[in-house]
């Protein structure tokens, strides 16, 4: 018992530390690998995963870094993958996020087996308040999401049917556009910090 008090004490001192580095903000946008924002979800949410009996399938193609805030491209994925467990209720399914690195961009989809979306909250899916949660939800996650990205120069899409489940696919671009860091990244790379 003693052992398996002192792994508990291990395993929450290891969660500690990764949740408070997870959301510490640097001072400005810095080369950001998006598979490491998303291993630090995995790990995160991993309690969750296994409670729920969900598996994440995780897969990448390509370069991966943007120039971004590092705790803002964690915070848009732990949105959408906890969105996408919290949709996803049968045991044994899974959620998948897919990145892709292309010449100008990131794309990152993120999939459930859930219920899907209803046609009518689609349209106002993205507004402040807006849940698909019913008392559960307090709609400022996808919204949040919406900001952050934007604030990136990114895009987000969603398609769902009911009953299909959902697939929102984010657009994140190699740089921040210039307005939204105060600096010139015109001359910034992904790979290296801004001086």
């Amino acid at each position: 018992m003693v052992q398996q008090s002192q792994e508990e004490v291990r395993r929450i001192e290891s969660l500690t530390r990764s949740t408070l580095g997870f959301f510490r903000q640097a001072k400005g946008p810095e080369s950001v690998d998006l598979i490491s924002s998303v291993e630090a979800v995995r790990f995160l949410l991993g309690p969750t995963l296994r409670q729920r009996g969900i598996e994440l399938e995780v897969s990448h193609q390509g370069d991966c870094r943007v120039f971004a805030f590092a705790v803002e491209t964690r915070q848009v994925l732990l949105n959408l993958v906890r969105n996408a467990i919290e949709a996803t209720e049968r045991r044994g399914a899974k959620v998948s996020l897919n990145l892709e690195g292309r010449r100008d961009d990131v794309r990152m989809a993120v999939a459930d087996q859930g219920s899907g979306i209803s046609p009518e909250v689609m349209p106002r899916l993205f507004q402040f308040g807006a849940t698909t949660k019913g008392d559960r939800g307090n709609g400022m996650g996808l919204w949040l999401v919406k900001q952050l990205v934007g604030r990136h120069g990114g895009l987000i899409e969603v398609e769902s049917s009911p009953g299909e489940g959902a697939r929102f696919t984010v657009i994140w671009p190699r740089r921040m556009p210039a307005e939204a860091t105060g600096e010139d990244v015109a001359h910034s790379e992904p790979g290296r910090k801004a001086s």
